[in-house]
């Protein structure tokens, strides 16, 4: 079934040993692999051992593999498997590497980063490999003991950085293939070795499926006409259980027989929902046609000239007058994997984003000496008066808009989901009437950038420029050297910004971090947090937590260790440039003061005793336009001379 080379018979002749080990909860799956390797005559060693959880086991695996290595000097190569691996047919690949590590990669394209899988590990057996792993074991004893993969993330770093000095062989999907449903669509033909992972339930001391459960049969290779199916094992029938199934089928048919005639009955009484719909859609046409055409006609002219003309609504016109240009409306195109952008589309969404103006206007717009409060959206915002933070700048994230008293003065936007509610809520037009600046990242118009699907959901796509004013803002680095967790085992150093909106954020993976940095670029010495505590122990109901989920907010819990990390090093960048972070959180025990430490009982009315005087007109001022106002006389000109599909298009515009 292998399509690659036999390797010549000197090399055949070599001892490859395969090795691997098992605790009790994966114990059939053991024995499944040992099945397979002695079915296909391999050298192996399967043992059981006994570990306290599921990351000690997986600590323990290049120890083990030290030891096979000693153990069997006779073995030219180890090759490690995970016990729920399966080998489907003879890995002769192993037998004509010429490198002294195999290992598969697996590249993560919205991360632009490439993870070390260590299912499946060839290495050469010599006094070399075996002092370079020992290298290995030194340094994943003193990695941190929160990474999800550690075996696999120390081992990447030190390849990365060239403190394990080993020539590699990058492995083929067919060796490495995890089977994201467990086979049970089968088995592509060119598998060689798959992986079952037990580790979904293992890490968190679940216990795995029955392996019986997981079929293993191969599928046809592509090409065929059939579609490939899974053949599994006929059910065992006796007399007993055939009889128990044709009552079964006669009761089932005796059912739909009544449903079939009481469904007719119903039928006789009932009017169709596709008629009702017909009969709605032929209400609403009529009221349509009720205008002539030369009245809609002026009611969409008068509506251009009152929002393009108007010196209110310069953004607006902007906007209108580049998208005729550029010959579309309203572009909602790419951001989304597996759907680019065109060239054509990413020139015109670039061209829309270089109109918006950058929030490089308010670096160090504070005078000396004035706190900021950075605030989060969890219902602990409440426990300060709202009287007291109104005396403050302020800056609010996402759904801030949606507290009833207390609005930030800058608002930072940063995914496209709460981008998409609160424009299409109108809170951020409302917002930016009643002096709200709203700051978004360039990632959430950047067709670029790319988010997971599915692509029918709008809001997962690049959204279109506002014709309301909003300032942009870099996230990035847009290519980076490290990923975040190599952050969290203390092996890389994230670019915190506290100088200038002209560079990028760097995320965080939280809008916390972006928060803190901006407060640090605007001009805070003094920066004080709310409503910020990435974990709730209460079911209260507000706009972030509890019910939170039905508006897509959520806590951060999946990657709480890797936003930990992060913010540490926000705290250490904001410590060397002299600023200080108070926590006002009432909740000393969250996640957030674990790197803030929250001090609720901090005097604030005695704070305002000593601030500068300050204005929000002064401080947050809007940029002067250079853009002149058209009259109504040029902009009918400038309309008259368009073809008939693009005033259209522009007069169909939805106004604010």
């Amino acid at each position: 079934m292998s399509d690659e080379p036999a390797a010549p018979a000197a090399i055949q002749e070599r001892k490859i040993l395969f090795v691997s080990y098992f605790t009790s909860k994966y114990a059939q799956g053991a024995e499944r692999l040992r099945g397979c390797l002695e079915r296909l005559g391999l050298d192996h060693e399967v043992v059981p051992v006994k570990k306290a959880s599921w990351l000690d086991a997986v600590r323990y695996k290049p120890t083990f593999i030290l030891e096979m290595m000693n153990k069997h000097p006779e073995a030219f190569a180890v090759v490690w498997i995970d016990a729920d691996g399966y080998v489907v047919q003879k890995p002769v690949l192993f037998w004509s590497i010429k490198e002294e590590l195999a290992v598969r990669y697996y590249y993560w394209r919205n991360k632009d980063a490439k993870e070390l899988l260590s299912g499946t590990f060839y290495i050469k057996n010599d006094a070399r490999t075996r002092a370079e792993m020992q290298k290995w074991i030194d340094c994943l004893a003193t990695a941190n003991p929160n990474l999800s993969t550690p075996e696999q993330s120390v081992l990447n770093e030190m390849l990365t950085k060239g403190t394990v000095k080993l020539s590699v062989h990058e492995l083929p999907e067919p060796y490495c293939r995890i089977l994201a449903d467990r086979g049970r669509r089968g088995i592509p033909a060119d598998s060689v070795v798959v992986h079952y992972q037990f580790s979904r339930e293992c890490r968190h001391n679940g216990v795995p499926p029955d392996v019986s459960r997981m079929p293993t049969t191969i599928l046809s290779p592509t090409g065929f006409s059939r579609p490939p199916r899974v053949i599994r094992p006929a059910k065992i029938s006796t007399p007993a259980l055939a009889a128990k199934r044709k009552a079964a089928e006669e009761n089932r048919n005796r059912h739909v027989i009544r449903t079939r005639k009481k469904v007719e009955a119903v039928r006789k009484f009932t009017i169709p929902s596709s008629v009702k719909q017909t009969a709605r859609r032929r209400q609403i046409w009529a009221l349509r046609r009720a205008k002539s055409n030369k009245t809609l006609s002026a009611e969409k002219i008068k509506n251009i000239i009152k929002v393009v003309g108007s010196a209110e609504y310069t953004r607006a016109k902007q906007i209108q007058l580049t998208r005729v240009i550029l010959g579309t409306n309203e572009p909602s195109w790419g951001g989304v994997m597996g759907h680019p952008a065109t060239p054509e589309q990413i020139r015109q969404s670039k061209v829309e984003m270089a109109l918006l103006p950058s929030a490089l206007r308010f670096d160090r717009c504070l005078p000396p000496g004035l706190p900021v409060v950075v605030m989060g959206n969890s219902p602990t915002i409440d426990s300060v008066p709202a009287a007291t933070l109104l005396k403050l700048p302020r800056i609010g994230c996402n759904r801030a808009l949606r507290h009833k008293s207390v609005w930030p003065n800058l608002l930072f936007v940063a995914d496209r989901e709460p981008y998409c509610q609160e424009r299409d809520s109108g809170r951020l037009l409302a917002g930016s009437k009643r002096g709200v600046h709203t700051i978004c990242s360039d990632s959430i118009f950047d067709p670029e950038v790319l988010l997971r699907g599915p692509y029918e959901m709008l809001s997962r796509r690049a959204q279109p420029t506002p014709k309301f004013e909003v300032f942009i803002y870099k996230i990035g680095p847009k290519i980076k050297t490290w990923n975040y967790d190599m952050v969290a085992a203390g092996l890389a150093r994230i670019p915190v910004n506290t100088t200038t909106f002209e560079a990028p954020l760097v995320s965080c993976l939280n809008i916390a971090g972006s928060m803190l940095q901006a407060a640090a670029i605007i001009g805070a010495q003094t920066i004080y947090t709310i409503g910020i505590e990435m974990k709730w122990y209460d079911k209260a109901t507000s706009h972030f937590f509890g019910a939170g989920s039905d508006v897509g907010a959520y806590p951060q819990d999946a990657a709480l260790d890797k936003i930990l990390s992060a913010l540490s090093q926000v705290k250490a960048a904001l410590t060397a440039a002299g600023i200080k972070v108070v926590n006002l959180s009432p909740y000393p025990k969250s996640p957030f003061a674990s790197v803030f430490p929250a001090k609720p009982n901090t005097d604030l009315d005695r704070v305002l005793k000593t601030i500068p005087a300050w204005s929000e007109r002064e401080c947050f001022a809007q940029p002067k336009t250079n853009v002149e106002v058209q009259t109504d006389e040029e902009i009918l000109q400038a309309l008259a001379a368009l073809p008939d599909d693009q005033l259209k298009s522009l007069a169909s515009e939805p106004k604010e």
